[in-house]
């Protein structure tokens, strides 16, 4: 009987902490999130949620990512990023001297973070339209941050 309670106790102290990382989406959130997974499947990509419920998605390798915020709401809080590792030649300080130069770029945002660092583009949207009607213009104003970025670097 002892294992019993241990058990279920152990079960559901797992499952409490499961449910606490997930994040509460309203209709609206969700929703955009939805429809900002269609349009990257429309358009070739294969989109799918990470562990944290934000869209993933390959672009020509490599990984993106898009997160719909769970607490801002009409307007909605969108970020796509992408991540980069540190290397033995590049490292969080090299990368910090180069954010002023790469975060002229309009829209487009490098962080230096412990472990990685990331470009990225945030805005608020009403709606999924105003979101996918600048999609690629996004994608490439990235493209071009990352060329400069890795001249920079080098």
């Amino acid at each position: 009987m002892k294992r019993f309670i241990s058990m279920f106790v152990l079960c559901t102290i797992c499952f409490l902490s499961v449910c606490a990382q997930q994040r509460s989406y309203s209709s609206g959130q969700l929703a955009l999130r939805e429809n900002i997974m269609s349009y990257l499947r429309e358009e070739g990509y294969q989109p799918s949620l990470d562990s944290d419920g934000d869209i993933k998605f390959k672009r020509q390798g490599d990984l993106y990512y898009i997160k719909v915020s769970d607490t801002d709401s009409n307007p909605y809080y969108v970020r796509l990023t992408k991540y980069y590792n540190y290397s033995d030649n590049i490292g969080k300080s090299k990368v910090n001297r180069c954010a002023p130069e790469i975060n002229k770029y309009k829209t487009i945002k490098l962080v230096a973070d412990d472990e990685s660092f990331s470009l990225g583009m945030e805005m608020f949207v009403t709606n999924y339209s105003a979101f996918t009607s600048v999609f690629d213009r996004v994608m490439r104003a990235l493209d071009a941050a990352e060329e400069e970025l890795v001249s920079l670097l080098l």
